[in-house]
């Protein structure tokens, strides 16, 4: 599909952007449901990064994937929107129980892990966000983040033990 997007871009500009719309809608809406608290805010937030991919689809250099130019923009707008982010991302309470002695509740739990995600850096929550809520491949984020792949695999390994390091007197793994 972005193959055909790529080819729509250089000789039908309005079928193009219909199909990056329908293709990307769900990814962009699912990444700001996961990262916006207030549902109200999600949808004039995709409508906020789909006018920003629609007005500088001209400069979209095909130097890269253009997954990872929408990821790039979308992420930035979402980070940008407030610098102080609040994170919303619903614990599997079942997946905790199994793997760790919870000593406060998951409420409390969730607003601790969403605490501690404001103190990462905005390179940092980038990263975070597309590996552990989006599942995007190391590769794909080194692309969107504009760093090699040896960085972000080490830059999420330090990501990791410094959320570990906040959260681990409320969860003993």
């Amino acid at each position: 599909m972005d193959e055909m997007i790529h080819i729509f871009l250089k000789i039908d500009k309005n079928r193009a952007l219909d199909m990056i719309y329908n293709k990307y809608y769900d990814k962009i809406k699912k990444m700001c449901m996961k990262i916006l608290l207030d549902k109200n805010d999600v949808e004039d937030t995709i409508h906020d990064i789909f006018i920003k991919i629609f007005e500088n689809i001209d400069k979209f250099s095909y130097k890269s994937k253009i997954n990872t130019w929408i990821y790039r923009i979308s992420l930035n707008h979402i980070l940008n929107k407030n610098k102080k982010i609040d994170f919303h991302l619903e614990l599997n309470e079942e997946i905790i129980a199994k793997n760790c002695e919870i000593d406060i509740t998951l409420k409390e739990l969730e607003e601790k892990f969403f605490n501690a995600l404001n103190t990462l850096k905005d390179d940092e929550k980038k990263i975070f966000i597309l590996r552990e809520f989006e599942g995007v491949k190391y590769k794909d984020i080194a692309m969107i983040v504009d760093l090699n792949v040896g960085t972000v695999k080490s830059k999420m390994h330090y990501i990791k033990r410094k959320l570990q390091t906040i959260l681990e007197e409320y969860i003993k793994m």
